[in-house]
């Protein structure tokens, strides 16, 4: 089967700056898409600042308590992202109970450097990225996010 990815945004920082909030909005709405293709690449450090720069994929082999991170199973740093819920709601929301595979609004999931995740049944957005720790502000030194969309039939 052919997707035929459409380009929705471009999100871009550049400069260096602060990231004080736990998500940032990328895009309001998915136009009616089912399916979105996310790429990634820039720096930034995290934790105050006491850790290593790193990019998309964090900073994979670090171990850290699960408590310290929203996404547990992704490394910290890394980049991540929810679909609707809050930009202020700083945790992973639960699960949706025997659908551990599937994104539901507001659960946070890892983006990286690369990620295609289906969006959630009658959701509009709005899509958020953060990055996977607690600790805050998030020192940016550069960020640019491509997202595409696409209707994959059923």
């Amino acid at each position: 089967m052919a997707i035929d990815w459409k380009d929705l945004t471009t999100f871009e920082i550049s400069t260096n700056t602060d990231v004080p909030a736990p998500w940032i909005p990328v895009l309001d709405t998915f136009e009616g898409k089912t399916h979105l293709q996310i790429t990634a690449e820039g720096s930034w450090t995290v934790m105050g600042g006491s850790l290593a720069e790193c990019g998309p994929d964090g900073l994979a082999g670090l171990p850290l308590i699960s408590e310290r991170l929203i996404v547990a199973d992704c490394p910290v740093g890394a980049l991540i992202g929810k679909i609707g819920g809050s930009s202020a709601a700083a945790t992973a929301a639960p699960a949706v109970p025997g659908n551990s595979l599937s994104i539901s609004d507001g659960k946070a999931f890892a983006i990286g450097s690369h990620c295609v995740t289906s969006v959630p049944e009658k959701s509009i957005g709005p899509l958020f990225i953060g990055f996977n720790c607690l600790a805050r502000p998030v020192k940016l030194m550069r960020l640019k996010i491509v997202i595409k969309g696409a209707i994959v039939p059923p």
